[in-house]
């Protein structure tokens, strides 16, 4: 069940960040895909190496999209992992592997990123999420950064200490790179919990905003700000129309307020947090 890879680049720049971003379950608001597809629409890429995955993905729970083009099908998204090499705006180079979330072989696709890791020998691996959080959409967006090594980033006062939360090839290949020695980290954005299966450009932002600090890139937000400007317009409004939802959400900026003015004695346990995260995960299908 070792995926197959193909090589298209044998060589490229060393001492490169990869970026490591899979759609599916960690991807609240469809932030990492949106992120992702801003940039393959926006900055020049080219393959560098394509893992296949048609032995470990299931495609009758996750159908690929055909297109009927009014009699015949003219083209099909068949799903992939591709490894690219990735230029910012200012023409630094940068490896990104993309693509869903396989169901299957999740250590065989760790052992082939940790092979492509050194074949290539990057500097460092950076994992990008999307969670959900019981937060509210009119504050600024909280962000949960991790690494192997503490030093690579920045402190930032975290909303728990210590819990248990369901795994992800993310979070495992960040794991699993640290322990084979290659410098990894990464970062969760939290994304309200509410908005999970809505396409939510401002998470997307705030993925781009940390990635750039994270590999010190520049990435512009292109047509983000305007799409996020009129979701959150939409999403007002509907709050506005219920005055039930308006109670949630003030609430909600009431609790989040009390935890960003005193962490230590004002922050719901683990487990508190976790109850209520796993209502908007439990049976909830991957937004494929």
């Amino acid at each position: 069940m070792h995926p197959r890879v193909t090589i298209h680049m044998t060589e490229v720049p060393k001492d490169l960040p990869m970026v490591h971003a899979f759609s599916g379950f960690v991807d609240a608001g469809h932030s990492i895909r949106q992120a992702v597809s801003h940039m393959v629409s926006t900055l020049p890429h080219q393959p560098v190496a394509e893992l296949g995955i048609d032995d470990i993905y299931d495609y009758r729970a996750r159908r690929p999209v055909m297109t009927f083009d009014r009699d015949h099908f003219s083209d099909i998204d068949i799903p992939k992992l591709s490894l690219d090499l990735f230029w910012d705006e200012r023409s630094k180079p940068f490896l990104m592997m993309h693509g869903p979330e396989p169901d299957l072989g999740w250590q065989q696709i760790v052992q082939s990123v940790i092979e492509l890791s050194e074949h290539y020998k990057v500097s460092k691996t950076i994992g990008l999420q999307a969670i959900p959080w019981p937060s509210p959409h009119t504050r600024d967006l909280l962000v949960t950064p991790h690494a192997t090594d503490p030093t690579m980033i920045e402190a930032r006062p975290g909303p728990v200490d210590r819990i248990d939360v369901p795994a992800s090839l993310t979070t495992l290949v960040e794991f699993a790179t640290g322990r084979a020695g290659i410098p990894a980290q990464g970062f969760a954005v939290h994304i309200p919990h509410y908005l999970v299966n809505t396409e939510y450009p401002t998470g997307a932002i705030t993925v781009l905003d940390e990635l750039s600090k994270a590999a010190e890139l520049t990435i512009d937000h292109g047509d983000l700000p305007r799409l996020a400007a009129q979701v959150r317009a939409e999403i007002d409004e509907s709050i506005a129309a219920s005055d039930e939802n308006q109670e949630v959400v003030t609430a909600l900026e009431q609790q989040h307020d009390a935890e960003l003015a005193n962490w230590s004695n004002e922050l719901p346990s683990g487990d508190e947090l976790m109850d209520q995260i796993e209502q908007f995960l439990a049976g909830r299908e991957d937004p494929e």
